[in-house]
């Protein structure tokens, strides 16, 4: 957990660096923002999650929109199986999600934040 105790772990906002394919660390905070998309994101990497996290991803269009979101890690499990990003410019949509150990198991979806 990067010197981190457990109870420490994962406290906070982070916001990473937009490229295609991300990757959240979510050993440094619960709440990650993904920055705006300026393209699609094929592929994402999750890593450094512990049992029992609770975590959330957020994804912001740009000012063109339009946007996909694709590539999960089979670790993650969606609610019926499937994830569309709102494709509004500038609007948000996110996921939250509990790491069981194994899997990131989705808890909860927010889309078309604006």
């Amino acid at each position: 957990y990067n010197g981190l105790s457990v109870a420490d772990a994962g406290t906070g906002r982070v916001t990473v660096t937009f490229s295609a394919p991300p990757t959240f660390d979510v050993s440094q905070g619960d709440q990650i923002e993904l920055a705006a998309m300026t393209a699609n994101v094929t592929g994402i990497t999750i890593s450094n999650a512990y049992k029992g996290q609770i975590w959330t991803v957020t994804f912001t269009q740009d000012g063109t929109g339009s946007r996909t979101v694709a590539g999960w890690p089979a670790a993650v499990k969606l609610s019926g199986a499937a994830f569309t990003a709102t494709v509004t410019a500038g609007a948000k949509s996110s996921l939250t999600f509990r790491y069981d150990g194994t899997s990131h198991v989705e808890i909860a979806r927010d889309l078309d934040v604006r």
